[in-house]
């Protein structure tokens, strides 16, 4: 007998129309009309659901971890607690420390400063790649790393 996680997801789609002088500015202010709840999705945007199956073998060992992720500074609170409960679907949360904005070292994707987030966490080792797939997916992680603690 084999033990599977499976995770189920569902696509919510609206079509939103604005008017913006270029791309950037008009995904801007859907992004910001989504994040002020001036969009809100319902049963009715349903338009797509998918089945991901994640095998997990005798092979594979539960390991610490920590995960450090960069946010925009401008990140609301209800976005770093959708990366946690993300987090909280593939691995134990056994510590989450929330650093602080500081000044980055460099610009990254035209940031100059950056949100920090620390979480230990616990898990399969075939997890983080799933883990780094969705960091890299939102757009308010401007820069991440995971490493594997010693036991």
């Amino acid at each position: 007998m084999k033990k599977y996680k499976i995770e189920v997801s569902e696509r919510l789609s609206r079509i939103i129309e604005v008017e913006a002088n270029t791309d950037n500015e008009a995904i801007e202010k859907i992004r910001n009309m989504y994040n002020n709840e001036e969009i809100v999705l319902d049963i009715e945007d349903f338009c797509d659901n998918n089945f991901e199956i994640i095998e997990i073998t005798d092979l594979d060992k539960k390991y610490n971890y920590e995960t450090i992720f960069i946010l925009k500074k401008d990140c609301k609170l209800t976005d770093i607690d959708e990366i946690i409960k993300k987090v909280k679907r593939l691995f134990d949360i056994t510590k989450i420390k929330y650093i602080g904005t500081k000044k980055l070292a460099y610009d990254i994707k035209g940031n100059k400063e950056g949100f920090y987030v620390s979480l230990n966490i616990n898990g399969y080792e075939s997890f983080v790649p799933k883990l780094e797939k969705y960091y890299r997916e939102n757009d308010n992680i401007i820069k991440f790393i995971t490493i594997k603690m010693e036991d």
